[in-house]
């Protein structure tokens, strides 16, 4: 009736459709469908078959099946919720031959049509999952396929050579996107995908979407200042990255991800998010898919820090995926609180390069730790600051000058300044370290990850170069938003299921790995082994 057609969703009304045996239902959920170019699929099932495909076993009916969806360019995956308009205003559906169908097996219609027409007890949910960031550290992505949709974790940039997830026939289809933390290895590639699909939702911590924000828009002003136009428009990637508006209309898309609570997301599959403790607002994620449950952690953090007291995470999921970046690396023996005030009694003028996003903040607060002495000011500068403002964050033992702007010539005795550019490839702290380079009485202190090919990795590995040309004192701080490697240890040694390293270090194969039930994953697109 003109009622029940108004007030159902188009979701609604198909399960009520499937409930008649009229032989129309068939025909109006077709017209339904074809509303969307997302459908083809299940077009192809209610307008293309073949009568050649009776009386053949299931098996070779299946599989002939999907041959022909795939020769006509439609992939065998489950079609996303979200591709339907909510209501419904009229649909005028006509009368077929209900024989039409009879030539498609009962378990293909329900295989492609699920969403649509069936609603039952799942007993095989037919979960999958796929890596489609690969297994290294760099453009982080999980997707979650079950048979009534799929779900992806992360979508991130790579900060080396700017590549992304790969583009696999799945993303298109995604029904909702879950962010991890801020980080750009986890979150850089947002803006491509909210291209692909406008209207998705991201779920995750209100902290994440403020210093989300922040990376991007800066990744933003450095392709348009970098790069001239044409390269741009000629690069897809480079095209989004450079796009404000596609920045904006992904964050408009933000929803926030509660923290313990078993939400559900999907028809049988629920998630809860848990403190993974390696930047504010950062979540490991607890998916329950039917029977099966898995663990994502995204990059987390088991070790007390002066931020967070160590993340304490399930350790009984039928599979977890996580993170070794520490893996098999020797672990430091200073403890960064004393070694900082070390620093300090013996410096005349500091600097130190962090990055802006969880680790500058971190050494904001162990300053405010060490009894610093009224005398020192400490200059905080950059995104860092910015971001450390809008989390409302605050620290009140030191003396602290926060600031937009700062001139390299203010820069003077009892004057510690912290700034963004990690590994010293740009910035003030570079401008900074040129501009002291004679200069033996100040000290920089380098408290991250320093890559291949950077400066900073240059001064920590004594190349002749940086010997020669810097004069000033260096320092190793021994700080991570990672778990150490004895605590990692720990962490697998404990955990139950299947386990998957997917953040790994470049040099790590499976080899290498002292756990036997731990497995490094290639890359492909075939999804893991459950």
């Amino acid at each position: 009736t003109e009622d029940l057609l108004t007030s159902c969703s188009r979701l609604e009304y198909v399960h009520l459709l499937f409930e008649n045996k009229n032989g129309s239902e068939l025909e109006a959920c077709s017209n339904w469908i074809s509303l969307d170019s997302s459908w083809e699929g299940a077009k192809a099932i209610v307008n293309n078959v073949d009568s050649d495909l009776q009386g053949t076993t299931l098996e070779k009916t299946e599989k002939d099946f999907s041959n022909k969806l795939s020769s006509r360019g439609v992939e065998n995956i489950p079609f996303s919720t979200r591709s339907a308009p909510e209501t419904i205003s009229s649909i005028s559906p006509t009368e077929v031959d209900s024989s039409k169908f009879e030539a498609i097996p009962k378990v293909l219609l329900m295989s492609h049509l699920q969403k649509m027409g069936y609603s039952r007890p799942e007993t095989d949910p037919h979960l999958k999952l796929f890596l489609l960031g690969g297994p290294r550290i760099g453009h982080s992505s999980l997707a979650v396929k079950t048979r009534n949709g799929a779900l992806l974790f992360d979508f991130g940039m790579s900060v080396v050579n700017s590549s992304v997830p790969n583009f696999a026939p799945i993303l298109p289809f995604v029904d909702s996107l879950f962010l991890s933390h801020a980080h750009l290895d986890h979150t850089g590639g947002v803006p491509i995908l909210s291209s692909l699909s406008p209207q998705l939702k991201i779920f995750t911590r209100p902290e994440t979407r403020v210093m989300t924000e922040a990376l991007l828009f800066d990744v933003q002003k450095i392709v348009n200042y970098q790069t001239s136009p044409d390269v741009i428009n000629s690069d897809p990637i480079l095209s989004h990255f450079s796009n404000k508006s596609a920045i904006v209309n992904s964050l408009a898309n933000f929803q926030q991800m509660p923290l313990g609570e078993r939400t559900q997301f999907l028809p049988d599959v629920y998630i809860t998010a848990h403190p993974a403790d390696h930047l504010f607002g950062s979540i490991a994620f607890e998916i329950e898919v039917g029977n099966k449950s898995i663990l994502y952690t995204g990059d987390f953090n088991s070790d007390e820090t002066s931020l967070f007291k160590g993340a304490e995470l399930p350790m009984d999921c039928d599979v977890t995926l996580f993170d070794g970046t520490y893996y098999s690396r020797a672990n430091e023996t200073q403890e960064p609180k004393a070694h900082l005030s070390e620093i300090v009694k013996s410096a005349e003028k500091i600097i130190i390069p962090s990055f802006s996003m969880g680790r500058s903040q971190e050494v904001l607060y162990l300053l405010n730790s060490i009894d610093l002495p009224s005398e020192w000011e400490v200059v905080y500068t950059g995104m860092g600051s910015k971001v450390f403002k809008q989390l409302g964050l605050k620290v009140e033992n030191i003396n602290l000058n926060m600031k937009k702007r700062y001139d390299p010539l203010e820069f003077s005795e009892k004057t510690i300044v912290v700034s963004g550019h990690g590994m010293l490839q740009a910035g003030l702290a570079r401008v900074l370290l040129e501009s002291t380079a004679d200069d033996a009485s100040t000290d920089v202190i380098l408290c991250g990850y320093q890559a291949p090919q950077t400066l900073g990795h240059g001064i920590i590995n004594d190349n002749p170069f940086t010997k020669n040309n810097y004069r000033q004192t260096f320092h190793r701080l021994n700080l991570s938003g990672h778990t150490s490697s004895e605590k990692l240890d720990s962490f697998i040694d404990n955990l139950s299921g299947k386990k998957y390293m997917i953040h790994t270090p470049s040099d790590l194969t499976n080899k290498d790995l002292h756990h036997s039930d731990v497995t490094i994953p290639s890359f492909s697109f075939e999804p893991l082994n459950l």
